[in-house]
């Protein structure tokens, strides 16, 4: 199976200074960004927190997606017969209604099964999407140290094992996974299992 391909956009050269700038402008080039400045004064005072733009994204979807698991380009066929069940999965009434589809899902696989996730929300300490087990696919055991995760199952049945404590949901049914416990998750049956999710950072204090 051939892994997908990402590609960057080219490094964007910066343009250079012509010889008709005043010694002003040269000057305030040579000083750089008016931010940078601001920030100066901070400098000096190593306890004071710095502005809010500093704070980044600590939660990221893509460590779901670490190995044993391995990228993975959905077949034409497996492809759209998996549209054709999302449409009868999420199917609306309502116009212009946005339509899930496979390749809004990151595909990977394990044992020769498909897994697939989607993000709806990647903000800081929460992350939260959607996570698409194929038939008998088992998500392999893993151990988040960074979040608790709360699972609510709309399709099929599984069987999760949280350290040595094994149960199965159905759908309708919720679960959770404390942070820095191992668990794995099993497809039990040929139809897909669909998972929402929603990673919630730790508590460091803790």
């Amino acid at each position: 199976m051939d892994a997908g391909e990402s590609n960057s956009p080219p490094n964007q050269e910066p343009p250079q200074d012509g010889n008709g700038h005043s010694e002003n402008t040269l000057k305030a080039l040579r000083s750089g960004p008016s931010s940078m400045i601001e920030l100066e004064q901070y400098e000096e005072y190593e306890d004071m927190s710095l502005p809010s733009s500093r704070i980044h994204a600590v939660l990221s979807t893509a460590d779901l997606c670490a190995p044993p698991l391995k990228p993975l380009i959905l077949q034409p066929k497996d492809k759209a017969n998996m549209a054709e069940w999302f449409r009868s999965l999420w199917s609306t009434t309502i116009d212009k209604s946005p339509v899930i589809t496979p390749d809004q899902f990151d595909w990977y696989f394990y044992q020769g099964r498909a897994i697939g996730f989607q993000v709806d929300l990647e903000y800081g300490s929460v992350c939260n999407g959607k996570i698409l087990l194929g038939s008998y696919m088992k998500k392999p055991l893993w151990v988040d140290h960074s979040a608790t995760t709360v699972f609510n199952l709309l399709t099929s049945s599984v069987s999760v094992t949280i350290d040595v404590s094994k149960s199965s949901f159905y759908p309708g049914q919720s679960f959770m996974v404390p942070c820095g416990h191992a668990y794995s998750i099993k497809n039990n049956t040929a139809q897909p299992a669909v998972l929402y999710f929603t990673r919630m950072l730790a508590d460091s204090s803790d």
